[in-house]
């Protein structure tokens, strides 16, 4: 079990570009996102989970 959980919470090792971050600001601008509110949305790849 330990194992299973170490290998969902190791953070990716791609490098974050432009296009992850254009994909998040579109979806929090879209009609899909109209009831989203206080939330923040952490575009990191998994290197800052709380």
């Amino acid at each position: 079990m330990g194992l299973l959980l170490a290998h969902y919470a190791r953070p990716h090792t791609e490098i974050l570009t432009v296009p992850d971050i254009a994909a998040g600001v579109e979806y929090l601008v879209s009609d899909g996102a109209g009831f989203v509110t206080g939330t923040v949305l952490d575009i990191n790849g998994g290197f800052y989970m709380t």
